[in-house]
């Protein structure tokens, strides 16, 4: 009523034409036997009491979203402190909240299946959140992204469940089927990342990050079937329930009818509003703790897929270097890029059990150095081959797709390159390391198939016979690269039974695998010291291992970073090039990360008069300066210093 006791305005005519266009597309919808009043019975001239007492409840579930979002803040956040989070987003995310609470107050199943779906995507973040260090939860970034998370899960939640119970304003059937397929598309994509989450949580007593997404994007059926069988029983019966349960969301979501308990005339607005704002809500607080795991996947995808688009560029400019192809030195140089081993079960580096008897003997000889402190730039192959094998590393800024690989170094150099392989061939999964060996003159994959198998009917030692192969020719320069299997997992599978040595510890076929892959990289030089064409052998390994866990960053021990690294030289090449063995030898204490391989490699091929070399990450060089403070590894998260066991 206003102070000359007139009725409110009603409000303008084309507000009240929209909502007769929306009434006649459903006139004939009925609610639990109401009947929905056309919009011409709907009084806008109402008295100013009646508007009064049909906004206290709205005002109310308003205020209470409010304080539910501030205080499921606080909780998550363990402190009241940043728990309103982004003012203007929080107050977005309640405005669907009450809206949902005004429209769903009396449908108990409904309520229930919101609360479950957010108090799981909430999942996610709160474990990222809660695991980080107490220092970095005390950074104000990562507070406010698990508030934008928990803002997002409950926007998407309630977003969720109005479009699954829309079908129940539409009569035509094809419709509500419509609904209620995407309805079961939505419910199960939005509980399979928090699914997922606590399933790897609970298998490998970790959590999931971008690395972790992108293992599984690369991951092929015989590849999963052999994980599977790594980890065991009870990790296949708990993927089994992942998927029995996203099923049944699915189903579900599918197959229920929806109604909603209440009708009142102001449902169809209040609807509008709360599932626009809910989006709304949803899309502002994409950016936080949970989702920037999905767009670091993304991104790193989309950067490995930019490595492969602009291989013609980085060639075309390499070949443009003055002087590089008189670069480079004659003779046969083999590199050896180990997989999954770890220094700390090699008795050559002090480990109590014979791993490796024949590098022990080595040790000693003066044809071979063994680098005392090598780490691994990540624990995992894909981001640590594409910063060894190119010119990419921690000491530079350059992007990926602008880092020559030491292929393509190499054969600017006038190098023929052969790339004799055991690892798969990874077609519709191509890597960083596809894309190398595929730029390598001569190239051997001995697992014969493409994209199908990380398993191989072969045992490394095949390589050998491919080596062979390789002919002699003193005036010509050759690179050869042998890709092992290594001691990746399934560990059992990596050597022939002839080197089972079983104590009854788990860990075991671990040491086994070590055992043969020490046995192999002696077959490896004791062939080449018969051929009067060989200089050089390097061998170095992707990342590390911890049997129990494998090689992730969570849970993460350093068994998986430490690494081993050695060198053999002909007579023939320290004789030529006594300096470059001696200034190795003086580096063998100091530290170093497999960053730094492509740096070693061009020293080691005489490829240094190029602007992708850099002396100071090349132990060979007198230049070579990195110390163990200006080392870190799996890009800058860890520092090499604070090894325990340094």
């Amino acid at each position: 009523m206003g102070a000359s006791g007139s009725l409110i305005e009603p409000p303008s005519q084309p507000v009240v034409k929209i909502v007769e266009a929306i009434y006649k597309a459903n006139c004939n919808i009925k609610m639990n036997s109401i009947m929905i009043p056309p919009p011409s019975r709907l009084r806008f001239n109402l008295p100013f009491r009646a508007w009064v007492n049909a906004l206290i409840l709205p005002i109310t579930l308003y205020l209470f979203a409010v304080s539910v979002i501030f205080l499921t803040n606080a909780f998550l956040l363990g402190t009241y402190k940043h728990a309103f989070g982004h003012a203007g987003y929080t107050l977005l995310t309640a405005v669907g909240l009450a809206g949902f609470l005004y429209v769903f107050r009396k449908d108990r199943r409904d309520l229930a299946a919101t609360l479950i779906l957010y108090l799981l995507l909430n999942v996610p973040g709160a474990m990222m959140y809660w695991d980080a260090d107490s220092n970095v939860r005390d950074v104000f970034d990562l507070p406010r992204s698990l508030t934008k998370n928990n803002c997002c899960a409950m926007s998407l939640a309630v977003s969720i469940m109005f479009f699954t119970a829309s079908s129940c304003f539409f009569q035509n059937r094809f419709v509500q089927r419509l609904i209620r397929l995407v309805s079961a598309v939505l419910w199960g994509a939005a509980v399979s990342l928090p699914l997922a989450f606590i399933a790897y949580w609970l298998s490998h007593d970790g959590l999931m990050n971008a690395d972790t997404l992108i293992a599984i994007w690369q991951t092929n059926p015989s590849e999963a079937v052999e994980y599977f069988s790594y980890k065991g029983a009870m990790f296949t019966v708990g993927v089994c329930i992942f998927a029995v349960l996203l099923s049944a969301i699915s189903i579900r979501a599918l197959t229920c009818r929806q109604s909603i308990g209440i009708f009142s005339r102001a449902v169809p607005v209040i609807s509008v509003i709360m599932l626009a704002t809910s989006i709304a809500a949803a899309m502002k607080n994409a950016g936080n703790v949970t989702t920037n795991i999905v767009t670091a996947a993304v991104e790193k995808v989309q950067e490995l897929n930019s490595f492969e688009s602009k291989l013609e560029e980085r060639k075309s400019l390499i070949a443009s270097l003055e002087g590089i192809r008189e670069q480079g030195r004659h003779g046969l140089y083999v590199v050896i890029v180990g997989e999954s081993q770890t220094r700390d079960r090699m008795s050559a580096y002090g480990y109590e059990k014979e791993t490796t008897p024949w590098l022990t003997r080595q040790a000693v000889d003066d044809h071979f150095v063994l680098m005392q402190n090598a780490y691994s730039c990540y624990p995992n192959t894909v981001r640590s081959l594409e910063q060894a094998l190119t010119a990419r590393s921690q000491f530079t800024d350059r992007p990926l797709a602008e880092s020559p690989s030491i292929v393509e170094i190499a054969r600017a150099a006038g190098y023929h390159v052969s790339w004799l392989s055991n690892q798969n061939r990874l077609g519709g999964w191509d890597s960083p390391t596809t894309v190398i060996a595929n730029e390598a003159d001569h190239q051997v994959w001995i697992n014969e198939t493409i994209g199908e198998k990380i398993q191989s009917r072969h045992y490394d030692d095949a390589l050998v016979d491919e080596l062979r192969k390789i002919p002699v020719n003193h005036e010509a320069k050759q690179l050869v690269f042998l890709h092992v299997l290594g001691c990746h997992s399934n560990y059992e599978q990596r050597y022939p039974s002839s080197y089972a040595s079983r104590d009854g510890e788990p860990s075991e076929d671990y040491d086994n695998a070590v055992r043969f892959s020490d046995d192999f990289t002696r077959q490896v030089y004791e062939y080449l010291r018969t051929r009067s064409d060989f200089q050089a052998l390097l061998f170095f390994s992707d990342h590390g291992e911890d049997p129990k866990h494998g090689h992730t960053l969570d849970p993460f021990t350093w068994k998986m970073l430490r690494i081993p690294l050695w060198a053999a030289f002909s007579d023939g090449f320290i004789q030529s090039s006594p300096e470059f063995v001696q200034t190795l030898q003086q580096n063998v204490v100091n530290f170093f990360t497999n960053d730094m391989v492509f740096d070693l490699l061009c020293g080691l091929l005489d490829i240094k008069d190029q602007p992708y070399y850099d002396p100071e990450n090349d132990p060979t060089s007198s230049s070579y300066s990195r110390t163990l403070r200006d080392l870190t590894t799996t890009s800058g998260k860890f520092r090499i210093a604070d090894d325990p066991n340094l």
